[in-house]
């Protein structure tokens, strides 16, 4: 079990999970196809996004330069078209970090039990009941809706403090809480854990999940990594909750 008791060896735990996460699903098959098809979806937005953004560009410019009886010719054409490339790429890197995270959110609770499943877990009680219809589930889901509302407070308390002066450092540091109640949501939410306890779990266990945080608000910020980072957030949170409640060991 990982040393999550010191603050300094805990945050290097937590920054480490993502590392962790990614060497399991290289060597997990089932695991890795599991997370194969949210990168395969963010690929294909990805080409879709970019394609688009520059069809609507070039179709924006065509239009602008017929109005004003403009020719664009030699190195102010080719100046025109490196523009509208870039701006394209930036394009489709926003509008793929949002449609990506929305498509591939149905799949992240599958991405968790597999990863429970290939890893050293020990395994759900047996009154666990996963059947869709079952009041069990109905509870599941109204746990979910309300970690869901908590923690879109909590990214925007920490948007909102990052642009105090002074109290500006407390925005990073809500928002990478933030993404690990985000993501340790989905095995907590399984055995319905609800919001008191998954608050609870970031006060017992600060270093870890500043550290898993931290690390996921730089990737996230980075265009087009940041769609291909939320499968292995899911593993990494998994893993850090399976650690912390001695339900793994490695």
């Amino acid at each position: 079990m990982a040393n999550l008791t010191s603050f300094s060896a805990s945050f290097g735990f937590g920054v480490s999970l993502l590392f962790r996460a990614a060497k399991l699903v290289l060597t997990k098959p089932k695991l890795f196809f599991s997370c194969l098809i949210p990168w395969l979806l963010a690929g294909a937005l990805s080409w879709y996004w970019i394609r688009a953004a520059s069809e609507v560009s070039v179709s924006a410019l065509s239009w602008i330069t017929t109005f004003l009886g403009i020719a664009l010719t030699g190195l102010i054409a080719s100046l025109m078209h490196a523009v509208i490339s870039v701006l394209s790429w930036i394009t489709g890197a926003l509008l793929l970090t949002w449609s990506a995270a929305i498509l591939t959110i149905p799949l992240a609770d599958w991405i968790s039990e597999i990863t429970e499943s290939v890893s050293r877990f020990r395994t759900l009680s047996p009154e666990f009941d996963s059947s869709w219809f079952s009041r069990a589930q109905w509870r599941r889901i109204k746990i979910d809706f309300r970690k869901t509302i908590a923690s879109l407070l909590m990214g925007f308390l920490g948007l909102l403090l990052a642009h105090i002066p002074i109290v500006g450092v407390l925005g990073p540091v809500i928002l990478s809480f933030g993404l690990s109640f985000q993501f340790l949501s989905y095995p907590q939410t399984r055995r319905e854990q609800g919001v008191r306890k998954s608050l609870g779990f970031l006060i017992r266990y600060p270093g870890a999940c500043l550290g898993f945080g931290g690390s996921l608000l730089v990737l996230f910020s980075v265009p087009f990594l940041s769609a291909l980072v939320f499968p292995l957030a899911v593993v990494g949170g998994t893993l850090l909750d399976g650690h912390a409640q001695g339900r793994i060991t490695e």
